[in-house]
């Protein structure tokens, strides 16, 4: 553990260190003799890190610490990715999901796997399936779309099903799809998942849902769309509080539902975003009249 905290503080560092040097090659451009230097030293300390975070997962191997290696290999990939090491990025996010599920190459026989799990956030943990949905999305967007179509759509399946499985640890969860109009993922979410950011972030798991939900609605897959979208917003309304993220997430849940032929729950849904209801506001603090301003409980006549 104190070795993959190290690693985090160097992770955070080339973080911090490389949005300034973009920032200091907007002013200076590329070529300028400062930049140069710069873009050298930046390359000796990346490698210096990436060289930690290996050495941090063969510890961890050794140990067996799954949990904490499904962690790094996820920050390794994203620490590759980020610098232009694509295919090496590929290697750690497999690597990371084939831990998750204890199997190799388990994005080619996902379908095996879930089969002998009737609850797959109750067997492999509800912290473990988003984290591996996370990464299928990045594998899908970053490094198969566009060049090998069939594994692109294998990973937003299996991203889509790991995404959805948390809602089915709460009673009762949708079994219909116009249930999803109204359904709040708050059952499940007030558990702490978001105590240890360093572990799962909002943020990252909210814009990766918005990829997800608009491949497989690309893919007119409409019936897994609405989950997604429905977690989706819950993340963005009362986690995030972004008004600008719900209402893109209501409009890819209304979407979908109106594919599905759920017709008056679709145009509920959008009558409500023309309308700006109930749409979170930053900071703000709840009462009876912040919740009838915000139309919480707001109705539209029925003509």
């Amino acid at each position: 553990m104190e070795s993959l905290k190290q690693c985090r503080k160097l992770y955070h560092q080339f973080g911090i260190e490389t949005q300034n040097l973009r920032v200091e090659e907007k002013k200076k451009g590329r070529s300028h003799f400062e930049i140069r230097s710069k873009r050298k030293g930046h390359k000796v300390f990346t490698t210096m890190v990436i060289s930690n975070y290996k050495k941090c997962i063969e510890l961890l191997r050794k140990r067996q610490e799954k949990f904490l290696l499904i962690q790094a290999l996820h920050e390794l990939g994203n620490l590759l990715y980020a610098d232009g090491n694509l295919g090496e990025a590929e290697t750690c996010w497999n690597d990371c999901v084939d831990t998750i599920f204890q199997r190799l190459y388990v994005v080619s026989s996902f379908r095996e796997v879930f089969a002998e799990s009737s609850s797959l956030a109750d067997a492999f943990g509800s912290r473990q399936v988003l984290i591996g949905g996370i990464v299928l999305t990045k594998l899908a967007k970053l490094c198969y779309e566009g060049s090998d179509l069939h594994r692109h759509s294998e990973c937003v399946l299996m991203a889509s099903e790991l995404f959805a499985a948390p809602a089915k640890l709460s009673m009762p969860h949708p079994q219909v799809a116009s249930e999803y109009a109204s359904y709040s993922f708050s059952e499940f979410m007030g558990s702490g998942l978001f105590t240890d950011q360093n572990v799962l972030q909002p943020s990252e798991l909210l814009h990766t849902l918005a990829v997800s939900t608009q491949a497989l609605i690309d893919q007119s897959l409409f019936h897994k769309a609405l989950p997604l979208a429905a977690l989706m917003e819950y993340l963005a309304k009362d986690v995030t509080r972004s008004k600008v993220l719900t209402v893109k997430a209501r409009l890819l849940k209304a979407t979908a539902l109106v594919e599905l032929g759920c017709i008056n729950e679709g145009v509920q849904i959008y009558n409500r975003i023309l309308a700006m209801k109930d749409l979170p506001d930053y900071a703000a603090r709840p009462s009876e009249h912040s919740t009838k301003a915000e139309g919480k409980n707001f109705q539209f006549p029925s003509d």
